[in-house]
């Protein structure tokens, strides 16, 4: 049983080593977007998230503002009709980019209690208190409230859990007809949007300053709703 241990301790380690060059050349690209420095907040820093059980989720990680203010442009529907709804959101720098958008309510949801923590911090730093919830709870069980939804997702989650989020959402489409927006950057599993059948592809964003920060647009489909201006 050691032996499986040291093993499987090598093998993450191993792994890590191979992340490193990734994770010096992200925290160089988002420390000259120069967010934190201006704000005096902490949304760069990429972290390991782990569940309140103690099994890793996603690692954390953002994007650069003018990618993340692309993104929430190029969705070209009327944003004061939309809650915007950040699924993972760490430490949530796109909620308070989003705050300067008039966005009926922001809220963002994550697994990760010491990401929320931070999140609060830089919530409160940026007076955005009264303006922002966050909501520390799995995805899978969280019912967003009634109306538009702006849903942003910085590849989050593994196929297997966007899928059941996918599930809630085109149940909530067919249930509500209410339009529902998803601008998903760094799309590796796009295809299990593709196969809902409820979203249109509008928009495909190339990442200017990183190849992660590509983002895909996608709005609701009838029959399952239709995404209004």
């Amino acid at each position: 049983m050691k032996k499986v241990w040291r093993i499987r301790r090598g093998m993450q380690w191993f792994r890590g080593l191979q992340q490193l060059p990734y994770f010096w050349r992200t925290a160089r690209r988002l420390d000259r977007d120069g967010f934190d420095q201006r704000h005096g907040t902490d949304t760069s820093r990429l972290m390991r998230t782990r569940a309140a059980a103690g099994y890793l989720v996603n690692r954390y990680e953002t994007a650069g503002t003018d990618a993340i203010e692309r993104a929430i442009g190029g969705v070209g529907v009327d944003l004061s009709r939309f809650t915007f709804l950040d699924l993972g959101c760490g430490k949530g720098k796109p909620l308070l980019l989003a705050a300067g958008h008039p966005f009926r309510c922001l809220i963002g949801v994550d697994i990760s209690a010491p990401c929320l923590a931070i999140a609060r911090r830089n919530v409160e730093r940026c007076g955005l208190g009264g303006r922002i919830e966050l909501v520390h709870t799995d995805v899978t069980e969280y019912e967003a409230p009634a109306g538009p939804l702006f849903i942003y997702l910085f590849n989050p989650f593994p196929a297997r859990i966007l899928g059941l989020v996918l599930d809630r959402l085109v149940a909530r489409l067919v249930r509500e007809r209410e339009p529902i927006a998803i601008v998903y950057m760094n799309p590796e599993h796009a295809d299990v949007i593709d196969r809902s059948g409820c979203f249109r592809c509008v928009s495909d964003l190339p990442g200017e300053a990183s190849p992660y920060e590509r983002t895909l647009v996608y709005v609701s489909t009838d029959p399952c709703g239709t995404a209004g201006h």
